[in-house]
């Protein structure tokens, strides 16, 4: 019976943990420390040199590169915000710009609309045009060339003055000819 009473396995112990090294003397040289904190983050870095140092008295070195990485890390923390900051702030603006855009382009699409109406009510007098201003001129070809669709406009009349003026004759002749200011004239006179 002695016998098998050397051979019986304990029921209440577990596993030990190994012991932690106390030994003064570091295996790793501090370059090859201070080269890996270089890939690790500051806190992975801070348990590795804790681990490494139980009680805190690692080489001046080290604690040199912790305190410098801490302030970058504290510097890239208040960039970082800074910078979201930034960008959020530009993002407004952005938006603003936008919303005051689409409102500019809106009221340019309207007063373009507004000329074509003239154009076509001018198309139907037979008087005839008073000479081209060279603005004028330069404003008809820059209104021709939004009605045939090289400006980019998401107003549906645009699509159906372009199908009008671009298949009447007269109207691209009427176009070549007219001044704005005259039709300016007579769209006051009709209103």
């Amino acid at each position: 019976m002695n016998n098998s009473r050397k051979w019986k396995i304990s029921r209440g112990g577990g596993e030990r943990l190994p012991p932690v090294l106390t030994s003064e003397k570091n295996f790793l040289p501090d370059d090859t420390i201070l080269h890996l904190s270089e890939y690790l983050s500051f806190s992975d870095f801070r348990n590795f040199v804790s681990s490494l140092w139980p009680r805190e008295d690692e080489c001046p070195r080290v604690v040199r590169t912790q305190v410098r990485t801490l302030q970058s890390l504290k510097c890239w923390r208040t960039h970082r915000k800074l910078k979201l900051r930034c960008v959020r702030q530009q993002q407004q603006l952005k938006q603003s710009e936008d919303h005051v855009n689409k409102r500019q382009r809106k009221r340019q699409i309207d007063s373009d609309n507004v000329l074509i109406e003239a154009l076509k009510m001018r198309l139907n007098d037979k008087q005839q045009p008073l000479p081209l201003l060279d603005e004028d001129k330069s404003f008809l070809l820059s209104l021709v060339s939004k009605i045939r669709g090289d400006a980019k406009g998401d107003n549906t009349s645009y699509k159906k003055y372009k199908a009008t003026l671009m298949h009447n004759d007269k109207a691209l002749k009427y176009l070549q000819q007219v001044s704005v200011l005259k039709v300016l004239i007579n769209l006051n006179n009709h209103l």
